[in-house]
Protein backbone atom coordinates (compact mmCIF):
# COMPACT_ATOMS: atom_id res chain seq x y z
CA UNK A 1 0.00 0.00 0.00
CA UNK A 2 0.99 3.30 -0.87
CA UNK A 3 1.29 6.08 1.42
CA UNK A 4 -0.30 8.91 1.43
CA UNK A 5 2.62 11.90 2.46
CA UNK A 6 0.67 15.01 1.72
CA UNK A 7 1.33 17.35 4.98
CA UNK A 8 -1.35 19.37 6.48
CA UNK A 9 -2.63 22.72 4.38
CA UNK A 10 -2.79 25.39 6.99
CA UNK A 11 -3.45 28.16 4.17
CA UNK A 12 -6.50 25.96 3.60
CA UNK A 13 -7.55 25.65 6.79
CA UNK A 14 -7.30 29.51 7.51
CA UNK A 15 -9.30 30.21 4.15
CA UNK A 16 -12.08 28.08 5.76
CA UNK A 17 -12.03 29.92 8.95
CA UNK A 18 -12.10 33.23 7.37
CA UNK A 19 -15.12 32.01 5.20
CA UNK A 20 -16.99 31.06 8.34
CA UNK A 21 -16.20 34.18 10.52
CA UNK A 22 -15.35 36.52 7.91
CA UNK A 23 -18.48 38.03 6.45
CA UNK A 24 -18.13 38.60 2.67
CA UNK A 25 -14.10 39.00 2.99
CA UNK A 26 -13.61 35.17 3.65
CA UNK A 27 -16.29 33.64 1.52
CA UNK A 28 -14.51 36.29 -1.46
CA UNK A 29 -11.36 34.92 -0.95
CA UNK A 30 -12.78 30.93 -1.11
CA UNK A 31 -14.16 31.86 -4.10
CA UNK A 32 -10.59 33.29 -5.32
CA UNK A 33 -8.09 30.53 -4.19
CA UNK A 34 -7.46 27.76 -6.22
CA UNK A 35 -7.09 25.72 -2.86
CA UNK A 36 -10.94 24.47 -3.05
CA UNK A 37 -12.32 22.12 -5.48
CA UNK A 38 -15.80 23.28 -7.09
CA UNK A 39 -17.94 22.16 -4.53
CA UNK A 40 -16.00 23.84 -2.09
CA UNK A 41 -16.49 27.22 -3.63
CA UNK A 42 -20.12 26.59 -4.55
CA UNK A 43 -20.77 25.91 -0.80
CA UNK A 44 -18.81 29.44 -0.32
CA UNK A 45 -20.95 31.20 -2.56
CA UNK A 46 -23.64 29.56 -1.02
CA UNK A 47 -22.99 31.24 2.37
CA UNK A 48 -21.73 34.52 1.07
CA UNK A 49 -25.07 34.82 -0.57
CA UNK A 50 -27.28 34.16 2.19
CA UNK A 51 -25.44 36.79 3.85
CA UNK A 52 -26.05 39.48 1.76
CA UNK A 53 -29.51 38.62 1.57
CA UNK A 54 -29.95 38.50 5.49
CA UNK A 55 -27.73 41.99 5.54
CA UNK A 56 -30.13 44.07 2.99
CA UNK A 57 -33.75 42.53 4.67
CA UNK A 58 -32.34 43.04 8.17
CA UNK A 59 -31.36 46.62 7.02
CA UNK A 60 -34.76 46.71 5.82
CA UNK A 61 -36.08 45.72 9.26
CA UNK A 62 -34.82 48.23 11.32
CA UNK A 63 -35.53 51.08 9.12
CA UNK A 64 -39.26 49.99 9.60
CA UNK A 65 -38.50 49.79 13.29
CA UNK A 66 -37.24 53.52 12.89
CA UNK A 67 -40.35 54.48 10.85
CA UNK A 68 -42.78 53.23 13.09
CA UNK A 69 -41.10 54.29 16.10
CA UNK A 70 -41.24 58.17 14.08
CA UNK A 71 -45.08 57.88 13.11
CA UNK A 72 -45.81 56.53 16.86
CA UNK A 73 -43.82 59.77 18.05
CA UNK A 74 -45.93 61.64 15.68
CA UNK A 75 -49.27 60.04 17.08
CA UNK A 76 -48.56 60.80 20.38
CA UNK A 77 -47.38 64.47 19.19
CA UNK A 78 -51.11 64.52 17.60
CA UNK A 79 -53.12 63.28 20.32
CA UNK A 80 -50.85 65.61 23.23
CA UNK A 81 -52.22 68.12 20.68
CA UNK A 82 -55.79 67.12 20.66
CA UNK A 83 -55.37 67.01 24.35
CA UNK A 84 -55.19 70.92 24.64
CA UNK A 85 -57.74 71.44 21.93
CA UNK A 86 -60.37 69.84 24.29
CA UNK A 87 -59.80 72.44 26.58
CA UNK A 88 -63.12 75.03 25.78
CA UNK A 89 -63.15 78.50 25.13
CA UNK A 90 -65.20 80.85 23.56
CA UNK A 91 -66.81 84.67 23.67
CA UNK A 92 -69.17 86.37 22.17
CA UNK A 93 -69.05 90.22 20.93
CA UNK A 94 -71.73 92.05 18.94
CA UNK A 95 -71.53 94.76 16.08
CA UNK A 96 -74.06 96.95 14.66
CA UNK A 97 -73.65 98.75 11.59
CA UNK A 98 -77.16 100.44 9.60
CA UNK A 99 -79.56 97.70 9.82
CA UNK A 100 -76.88 95.02 10.60
CA UNK A 101 -75.99 92.67 13.23
CA UNK A 102 -72.70 91.07 13.62
CA UNK A 103 -72.19 88.13 16.04
CA UNK A 104 -68.93 87.14 16.01
CA UNK A 105 -67.49 84.20 18.36
CA UNK A 106 -63.74 83.71 19.07
CA UNK A 107 -62.70 80.50 20.31
CA UNK A 108 -59.68 77.81 20.16
CA UNK A 109 -62.44 74.58 18.13
CA UNK A 110 -60.95 73.39 15.62
CA UNK A 111 -61.61 74.12 12.04
CA UNK A 112 -64.87 72.80 11.09
CA UNK A 113 -66.70 73.20 14.59
CA UNK A 114 -70.45 73.81 14.39
CA UNK A 115 -72.28 76.96 16.60
CA UNK A 116 -75.56 77.59 17.66
CA UNK A 117 -75.84 81.96 17.47
CA UNK A 118 -79.17 83.09 18.42
CA UNK A 119 -80.20 86.78 18.35
CA UNK A 120 -82.96 88.15 20.78
CA UNK A 121 -84.89 91.53 19.85
CA UNK A 122 -86.49 94.24 22.51
CA UNK A 123 -90.00 92.56 21.72
CA UNK A 124 -88.42 88.72 22.41
CA UNK A 125 -88.51 87.39 19.05
CA UNK A 126 -86.03 85.37 18.50
CA UNK A 127 -83.85 84.43 15.52
CA UNK A 128 -81.54 81.08 15.32
CA UNK A 129 -78.44 80.36 13.01
CA UNK A 130 -75.58 77.88 12.50
CA UNK A 131 -72.08 78.85 12.07
CA UNK A 132 -69.31 77.03 11.33
CA UNK A 133 -65.71 77.89 12.75
CA UNK A 134 -62.67 78.79 10.75
CA UNK A 135 -59.60 80.03 11.79
CA UNK A 136 -60.94 80.20 15.57
CA UNK A 137 -63.82 82.51 14.08
CA UNK A 138 -67.33 82.22 14.01
CA UNK A 139 -70.40 84.49 12.93
CA UNK A 140 -73.25 85.32 11.73
CA UNK A 141 -74.44 88.38 10.15
CA UNK A 142 -78.32 89.35 10.86
CA UNK A 143 -80.42 91.90 8.20
CA UNK A 144 -82.85 93.92 10.41
CA UNK A 145 -85.92 95.19 8.66
CA UNK A 146 -86.59 98.55 8.74
CA UNK A 147 -89.23 98.31 11.39
CA UNK A 148 -86.88 96.37 14.15
CA UNK A 149 -87.80 97.57 17.61
CA UNK A 150 -85.26 99.98 19.02
CA UNK A 151 -84.27 98.72 22.23
CA UNK A 152 -81.61 96.43 24.14
CA UNK A 153 -81.24 93.12 22.34
CA UNK A 154 -79.49 89.66 23.46
CA UNK A 155 -76.86 87.63 21.81
CA UNK A 156 -76.99 84.09 22.36
CA UNK A 157 -74.46 81.23 21.67
CA UNK A 158 -73.65 77.47 22.15
CA UNK A 159 -71.12 74.56 21.08
CA UNK A 160 -73.65 71.83 21.44
CA UNK A 161 -73.92 68.20 20.56
CA UNK A 162 -76.72 65.34 19.92
CA UNK A 163 -78.32 68.34 17.86
CA UNK A 164 -81.79 67.39 15.69
CA UNK A 165 -80.73 69.99 12.98
CA UNK A 166 -76.96 69.41 12.19
CA UNK A 167 -74.21 66.72 13.59
CA UNK A 168 -70.67 67.94 14.28
CA UNK A 169 -67.63 66.76 11.63
CA UNK A 170 -65.49 63.74 13.07
CA UNK A 171 -62.78 65.91 14.13
CA UNK A 172 -64.87 67.66 16.83
CA UNK A 173 -66.35 64.37 17.57
CA UNK A 174 -62.64 62.70 17.85
CA UNK A 175 -61.86 65.79 20.29
CA UNK A 176 -64.52 66.61 22.32
CA UNK A 177 -66.75 62.99 21.87
CA UNK A 178 -69.73 61.94 20.25
CA UNK A 179 -71.44 63.63 23.32
CA UNK A 180 -69.18 66.07 24.63
CA UNK A 181 -68.02 64.00 27.42
CA UNK A 182 -64.26 65.13 26.85
CA UNK A 183 -64.96 68.54 26.63
CA UNK A 184 -62.53 70.26 29.54
CA UNK A 185 -62.53 73.98 30.83
CA UNK A 186 -64.27 75.97 33.23
CA UNK A 187 -67.17 76.88 30.18
CA UNK A 188 -68.31 73.03 29.92
CA UNK A 189 -72.19 72.68 31.38
CA UNK A 190 -74.25 69.67 31.21
CA UNK A 191 -77.77 69.14 29.61
CA UNK A 192 -80.42 69.39 31.78
CA UNK A 193 -81.33 65.28 30.31
CA UNK A 194 -77.50 64.47 32.46
CA UNK A 195 -76.39 62.72 29.54
CA UNK A 196 -74.62 65.12 26.96
CA UNK A 197 -72.65 68.30 27.81
CA UNK A 198 -72.13 71.58 25.47
CA UNK A 199 -69.75 74.19 25.87
CA UNK A 200 -71.41 77.17 27.58
CA UNK A 201 -71.11 80.96 26.04
CA UNK A 202 -72.07 83.75 28.30
CA UNK A 203 -74.58 86.08 26.88
CA UNK A 204 -74.22 90.16 25.93
CA UNK A 205 -76.72 92.34 25.64
CA UNK A 206 -76.16 95.47 23.41
CA UNK A 207 -78.30 98.49 21.71
CA UNK A 208 -79.90 98.44 18.83
CA UNK A 209 -79.69 100.84 16.54
CA UNK A 210 -77.69 103.50 18.71
CA UNK A 211 -77.41 104.01 22.71
CA UNK A 212 -78.82 107.11 22.28
CA UNK A 213 -82.34 106.03 19.96
CA UNK A 214 -82.84 103.25 22.69
CA UNK A 215 -82.61 106.31 25.62
CA UNK A 216 -84.81 108.39 24.31
CA UNK A 217 -87.54 105.55 23.74
CA UNK A 218 -86.56 104.64 27.28
CA UNK A 219 -87.20 108.55 28.61
CA UNK A 220 -90.58 108.57 26.63
CA UNK A 221 -91.58 105.39 27.79
CA UNK A 222 -91.22 106.09 31.41
CA UNK A 223 -92.68 109.58 31.14
CA UNK A 224 -95.93 107.89 29.45
CA UNK A 225 -95.80 105.45 32.27
CA UNK A 226 -95.69 107.70 35.44
CA UNK A 227 -98.38 109.98 33.24
CA UNK A 228 -100.47 107.29 33.19
CA UNK A 229 -100.52 105.93 37.17
CA UNK A 230 -100.74 109.77 38.20
CA UNK A 231 -103.98 109.63 36.15
CA UNK A 232 -104.90 106.74 37.37
CA UNK A 233 -104.65 107.67 40.75
CA UNK A 234 -107.99 109.59 40.89
CA UNK A 235 -105.92 112.57 42.19
CA UNK A 236 -103.94 110.63 44.98
CA UNK A 237 -100.33 110.69 42.96
CA UNK A 238 -99.59 114.12 42.19
CA UNK A 239 -96.21 114.10 40.84
CA UNK A 240 -92.66 112.02 41.08
CA UNK A 241 -88.92 113.03 41.02
CA UNK A 242 -85.84 111.92 42.44
CA UNK A 243 -85.44 112.38 45.96
CA UNK A 244 -82.19 113.64 46.02
CA UNK A 245 -80.80 116.69 43.58
CA UNK A 246 -77.91 114.33 41.54
CA UNK A 247 -81.22 113.15 39.58
CA UNK A 248 -80.81 108.95 40.48
CA UNK A 249 -83.95 107.34 40.34
CA UNK A 250 -82.42 104.90 42.76
CA UNK A 251 -83.99 107.31 45.70
CA UNK A 252 -87.70 108.29 44.82
CA UNK A 253 -90.51 110.72 46.01
CA UNK A 254 -94.14 110.16 45.37
CA UNK A 255 -95.68 112.67 46.10
CA UNK A 256 -99.42 112.46 47.41
CA UNK A 257 -102.64 114.53 47.95
CA UNK A 258 -103.97 115.33 51.55
CA UNK A 259 -106.47 112.83 50.97
CA UNK A 260 -104.18 110.90 52.51
CA UNK A 261 -104.56 111.79 56.00
CA UNK A 262 -107.91 110.72 56.38
CA UNK A 263 -107.54 107.41 55.14
CA UNK A 264 -107.13 104.07 57.26
CA UNK A 265 -104.23 102.69 58.47
CA UNK A 266 -104.43 99.49 56.89
CA UNK A 267 -105.31 101.34 53.14
CA UNK A 268 -102.27 103.28 53.78
CA UNK A 269 -99.87 100.40 54.24
CA UNK A 270 -101.52 98.90 51.10
CA UNK A 271 -101.39 102.13 48.79
CA UNK A 272 -97.68 102.10 50.32
CA UNK A 273 -96.67 98.94 49.15
CA UNK A 274 -98.84 99.02 45.55
CA UNK A 275 -96.95 102.42 44.44
CA UNK A 276 -93.35 101.39 45.55
CA UNK A 277 -93.61 98.36 43.86
CA UNK A 278 -95.20 99.80 40.42
CA UNK A 279 -92.41 102.67 40.83
CA UNK A 280 -90.14 100.35 41.14
CA UNK A 281 -91.30 98.04 37.84
CA UNK A 282 -91.68 101.27 35.60
CA UNK A 283 -87.93 102.36 36.94
CA UNK A 284 -86.30 99.55 36.07
CA UNK A 285 -88.06 98.48 32.93
CA UNK A 286 -87.04 102.07 31.51
CA UNK A 287 -83.61 101.65 32.20
CA UNK A 288 -83.52 104.57 34.61
CA UNK A 289 -81.80 101.81 37.20
CA UNK A 290 -80.05 98.49 36.67
CA UNK A 291 -82.11 95.84 37.52
CA UNK A 292 -79.46 94.31 40.03
CA UNK A 293 -79.57 97.39 41.83
CA UNK A 294 -82.14 98.49 44.32
CA UNK A 295 -85.02 101.35 44.31
CA UNK A 296 -86.33 103.21 47.66
CA UNK A 297 -89.55 104.69 47.24
CA UNK A 298 -91.03 107.14 49.28
CA UNK A 299 -94.00 108.64 49.81
CA UNK A 300 -94.22 112.25 50.87
CA UNK A 301 -96.98 115.23 50.82
CA UNK A 302 -97.07 118.86 48.89
CA UNK A 303 -94.53 119.47 51.56
CA UNK A 304 -91.97 117.10 50.89
CA UNK A 305 -92.77 115.09 54.43
CA UNK A 306 -92.19 111.79 54.53
CA UNK A 307 -95.63 109.73 54.94
CA UNK A 308 -94.45 106.06 54.55
CA UNK A 309 -90.26 105.01 54.43
CA UNK A 310 -89.43 101.72 52.82
CA UNK A 311 -88.36 99.35 55.54
CA UNK A 312 -84.48 97.79 55.37
CA UNK A 313 -86.35 94.20 54.70
CA UNK A 314 -89.60 95.05 53.01
CA UNK A 315 -92.85 96.94 53.59
CA UNK A 316 -93.55 100.62 54.69
CA UNK A 317 -93.79 102.50 58.32
CA UNK A 318 -96.22 104.48 58.41
CA UNK A 319 -94.83 108.33 59.60
CA UNK A 320 -98.31 109.89 59.51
Amino acid sequence: MKENNKGFDSKKLLLILAAIFIPIIGPILVLRSNRFTKVGKTISGAWLGVFLIGLVFGGTGEENTNSANTAAGTKDVEEIKEEVNREFKAKLSANVEDNEINLKIKSNVPDGGIFEISLLDSDYNMKTNTAVIKNGIAEKTFIMPEDAPVGTYLGMASFSFNSKDYTQPENIINAYGKDGSKMLGDQRAQKTDGKSYFGQINDIDFYYPTESAVREKQNQTFENAVNELINKSNGIILDVSPRHGDGSWKFVNVFISDDWYYSPEHEKERLAEQLGSAMQNIIWNTGKVDETESIMVYLVDTYGKDLATPKILGGYKIKR
